[in-house]
């Protein structure tokens, strides 16, 4: 650099005849600087925008390829408001543009009440081919979404959404160690890792609020939550039991929230299925142990 030439001019001999100020070298008016010497800018730690209104900025971004979920998942797509924090996740079999679009169509229809404000909405995702497909275009232009991204090779411009992924995947692989859980059930996992985001405290909100609360205006409640992954004992349907004395109730792995209906998702060994149910016994300290054969300490 020209500070450690002019630096060698006073500690060394042989340079008498160096004449000029080197200082004045401006390494941005050198070809051969720019092309030697490039390097990344820093991008700012924080961003300076404010966010006033739900959907003023949604961010997104894509996880993968995870390994092949128990119901055939290997991506998630993430959708972020920059103004509440609130976060939304979606899992896809592929990481087409088709599956992007209807996650991100899902995603609209399901936040429609929050949208109705009338102000622009925008949606902010990186260059990648899944989001930029023109029929992704076409739909954004017909529901008046406005399109934004990040600079290629720059992931600090969608930060936000790249960050969710650390705060997800941090309780996803403890949820799933401590419950001694098969990786394959990951899906449920990070599903209920963003239910626990939205009702948690964030620094990213006026006094720590949570997303929850600054979009509603009222505490959540918490009371339905449970231990993930513990045992719960599901009672069988009259028409499953296979005589009058046969066990009322199974064992079964308790899998979070069923997003569509009020009642708990739950993985039943014996009939080696998902379902959900909501005549179930928690057993929040008790875990299924699961190994390369099954489950090991599967009650009778």
């Amino acid at each position: 650099s020209p500070h450690r030439l002019k630096k060698l001019l006073t500690k060394s001999k042989g340079l008498e005849y160096v004449t000029g100020d080197i200082a004045k070298h401006n390494s941005n008016d050198c070809d051969a600087c720019n092309a030697g010497k490039g390097k990344r800018r820093a991008f700012p730690k924080r961003t300076t925008n404010k966010f006033t209104y739900f959907g003023e900025r949604i961010s997104s971004d894509l996880l993968g390829p995870m390994p092949t979920s128990i119901d055939g998942f290997t991506y998630a797509l993430c959708f972020v408001d920059s103004f509440s924090n609130e976060l939304s996740t979606y899992l896809l079999k592929s990481k087409d543009s088709k599956n992007v679009h209807i996650a991100l169509e899902d995603f609209l229809t399901t936040n429609r009440d929050k949208l109705s404000h009338g102000k622009p909405v925008r949606w902010h995702t990186d260059n990648g081919g899944e989001f930029t497909s023109h029929d992704l275009d076409e739909f954004c232009h017909e529901f008046a979404v406005k399109r934004s991204f990040s600079v290629p090779y720059a992931p600090p411009q969608n930060s936000h959404a790249e960050r969710m992924w650390g705060l997800l995947l941090n309780p996803t692989r403890t949820m799933l160690a401590h419950a001694q859980v098969h990786d394959s059930f990951w899906s449920y996992a990070i599903l209920h890792a963003t239910n626990l985001h939205n009702i948690m405290p964030t620094s990213h909100n006026p006094n720590e609020v949570n997303p929850y609360e600054l979009l509603y205006g009222t505490t959540p409640d918490v009371s339905k939550f449970r231990v993930w992954g513990c045992q719960v004992w599901w009672l069988l349907p009259d028409h499953e039991r296979t005589s009058k004395v046969s066990p009322r109730s199974l064992p079964a792995v308790h899998l979070g929230f069923d997003p569509n209906r009020n009642g708990y998702l739950i993985y039943v060994p014996h009939k080696n299925k998902i379902t959900t149910a909501n005549h179930i016994t928690f057993q929040e300290h008790t875990f299924l142990q699961f190994n390369e054969h099954g489950i090991s300490n599967l009650p009778p």
